[in-house]
């Protein structure tokens, strides 16, 4: 059985990794992150949105509530803090 747009993306969010728009269209063929992002938040999942700007463009990023809470208590870091390094790191992947 082919798995929906919403289970690929709720499964690439456990790796504890974060999804912007254009990595949803580029991974899953998702036009409509935000819709996706709604409907699994409707079924109960703790999904966060942060606003990134990259060379003037903003966008939003997505990541699992859980996988963020886990890295603040284990580093005895901010939740921004968190968030940035990792918007950092993808942005470093992107321009590989």
């Amino acid at each position: 059985m082919k798995k929906s747009q919403e289970q690929l993306i709720l499964e690439y969010l456990r790796t504890g990794k974060s999804i912007t728009p254009l990595d949803a269209l580029r991974l899953f063929g998702c036009m409509r992150l935000s819709g996706r992002i709604f409907d699994l938040k409707k079924k109960g999942h703790r999904i966060e949105e942060m606003d990134t700007e990259v060379n003037g463009k903003r966008f939003a990023r997505y990541f699992l509530a859980s996988e963020l809470e886990e890295t603040v208590a284990n580093h005895n870091l901010t939740m921004e803090t968190v968030i940035n390094m990792k918007a950092v790191n993808k942005q470093i992947e992107f321009a590989r």
